[in-house]
């Protein structure tokens, strides 16, 4: 049997073993790059904190998200999208984004620039336009099929554009409405040396909620006493309470 030197047999043990991890290095990478399959969760969102930084290149953290979190649930622009519904509000969600940007946009000498991790945000909550942004679909399709509209003609009452604001924006934002109440308090300031009233409308003196009408003329809300009977017509505004804006104000026949 021919027998080979100890250096050599040594030389070719080291050559396997580059190969070997080699082979493995590429196994990694292949993991890597293959999207997680399976149904995302808020859980495993939460669990990509941390999984890429800024100025990673993006082939590579890239692959780590995907791996992680599956393909994007939304891509707009240059922003990359992961979301999932929390479960808790129909249009509430978990997610979390990344850009993606140019090595040359910030390193400005450096030759042959790559692709890479821009913005990276932190797992966190969201609602609303972004949140529909974030899944991919139309601010609409979050909105509860069964929630209050407006009649026909635009009248409606308090209760019912309180609760179409919260639960289907798109039916009332931007709407001319109608509605009546009891006069309950108005607010005056100053923008650009006009006033501008914002009356307080409820359904009555005893109510804690109700609306608040923008008037386009102040003088309308003046010397009207607290409790007078009144009907708002005005565009649906999505503000905290909900608001009418461009309102005008009349008083009901006694």
């Amino acid at each position: 049997m021919r027998k080979y030197p100890a250096t050599l047999i040594a030389l070719l043990s080291l050559a396997g073993c580059g190969k070997s991890d080699e082979n493995d290095s590429s196994k990694k990478a292949e993991a890597i790059a293959k999207p997680f399959a399976g149904t995302l969760t808020v859980e495993i969102l939460d669990s990509a904190k941390d999984l890429v930084k800024p100025f990673d290149l993006w082939k590579t953290g890239f692959a780590k998200l995907q791996a992680k979190l599956g393909k994007p649930t939304s891509v707009v622009g240059n922003e990359y999208f992961w979301a999932v519904l929390d479960g808790k509000d129909k249009d509430s969600c978990r997610y979390l984004y990344v850009s993606k940007d140019n090595e040359a946009e910030f390193f400005k000498d450096k030759k042959d620039p790559q692709d890479m991790i821009g913005t990276v945000s932190n797992p966190g909550n969201t609602s609303g336009t972004t949140c529909s942004k974030a899944l991919g679909l139309k601010a609409e399709d979050l909105e509860d099929p069964n929630a209050p509209v407006p009649n026909a003609d635009g009248t409606t009452t308090i209760e019912d554009f309180r609760a179409g604001l919260a639960a289907a924006p798109s039916k009332w934002v931007g709407q001319k409405l109608t509605l009546s109440g009891v006069f309950f308090s108005v607010s005056t300031r100053s923008v650009k040396g006009s006033d501008v009233a914002t009356v307080s409308v409820r359904d009555s003196m005893t109510k804690i909620n109700g609306i608040r009408c923008v008037l386009t003329d102040a003088a309308a809300a003046e010397g009207i006493p607290n409790g007078t009977a009144i009907t708002v017509t005005g565009m649906g505004n999505a503000k905290t309470r909900g608001t009418l804006t461009e309102c005008s104000l009349l008083k009901n026949a006694e």
